[in-house]
């Protein structure tokens, strides 16, 4: 293949091993399938397969706590920057690429109150060395981008945060220096991690809160889960005060199939029997994502072949193994 080098493109060749190709034995005639193959999943075609994975801390942001270590400590926000209903680097900012050189790069303080303004440090939050923090009591955490429109900032908060009578919820200000605000978003409350919090089997039922019985093939759909434990059992005042948050599964895949033939059209991208590969690794390519809403995907829906119905399965890698769960989704593809 081309690829920018100036390397001829001589297409691209099926053939057997050396140690085959020389031998005198035959292995009989093979035939392929073609790109006007009646059996539309079997046309040849380059699969490229990347993990996207976002993994959005405003779901789950933690303390620092002794029982972990500094990179379980560290929390990740992102901040998406939409412009018109479409993602855009903000202007004069470093892009993904790396080719706009400006000097400025985002930043993200946290504050014990919604009123807290840069130039207010009373207001906020002295954290601890680490991740985008360059030094302990620093207020500023020196984020990047991860994509076009799309930015990030790792930091872990102790219980002392230099704010008398903190109520452990803060609110995330991304901004550069002190004078110019891009975003401030909502509270979110701090958690703490408790050993005696640990499920050693947990069972969890779940749903696709969006998921539609029919999807177009011009369609790239994005599918969010409900995950809740399958124990939960609410008294009638918590479900009259409390509207129930869903559980984040911190690694959990999808798969999908065709319910006429059970073919497997995308297998679980699970990358290894034994463990979770890292975000961003090859393997994991259907590692669903999470923000503060829970976990989610997306999937185009061009991959598949129109007049059919189509199954969705997920697994959950809980506790040292992967955990195929019981629910199955389905849909059809329309034209």
């Amino acid at each position: 293949f081309q690829n920018g080098t100036g390397t001829p493109n001589y297409g691209l060749g099926v053939f057997l091993s050396s140690s085959y190709e020389t031998g005198s034995h035959s292995y009989y005639t093979k035939k392929f399938f073609s790109r006007t193959s009646e059996y539309f999943l079997k046309r040849p075609n380059l699969e490229a397969r990347w993990d996207t994975t976002t993994k959005d801390s405003a779901a789950y942001l933690i303390k620092s706590s002794s029982l972990a270590s500094g990179d379980e400590n560290l929390n990740t926000l992102y901040f998406y920057n939409y412009v018109r209903g479409k993602l855009r680097n903000i202007p004069d900012f470093k892009d993904a690429g790396g080719s706009n050189q400006s000097s400025k790069t985002i930043h993200l303080s946290l504050f014990s109150n919604s009123s807290g303004l840069p130039g207010v440090p009373g207001d906020r939050l002295a954290l601890p060395l680490g991740g985008g923090v360059v030094a302990n009591g620093h207020h500023n955490v020196t984020g990047g981008i991860v994509s076009t429109g799309v930015y990030t900032a790792s930091f872990a908060l102790t219980h002392s945060t230099g704010i008398a009578g903190f109520s452990g919820s803060v609110y995330p200000l991304w901004h550069w220096h002190e004078d110019q605000i891009y975003h401030t978003g909502s509270a979110i409350e701090m958690k703490s991690l408790f050993v005696q919090n640990h499920n050693p089997d947990p069972d969890y039922v779940t749903s696709i809160e969006n998921l539609k019985p029919s999807y177009s093939r011009k369609e790239q759909a994005r599918f969010r889960l409900f995950v809740r434990s399958k124990d939960w059992n609410p008294n009638s005042y918590t479900v009259v005060q409390t509207e129930q948050s869903p559980e984040i599964i911190e690694d959990a895949y999808f798969a999908l199939y065709r319910t006429v033939d059970d073919y497997q059209v995308i297998p679980f991208g699970t990358g290894s029997a034994t463990s979770p590969q890292p975000t961003t690794s090859v393997g994991s390519y259907t590692r669903l994502s999470y923000d503060i809403s829970g976990n989610y995907f997306d999937l185009d829906m061009a991959l598949m072949q129109a007049g059919y119905e189509y199954a969705l399965k997920l697994a959950y890698y809980l506790n040292g193994s992967y955990r195929e769960q019981a629910e199955v989704f389905k849909f059809k593809v329309e034209e």
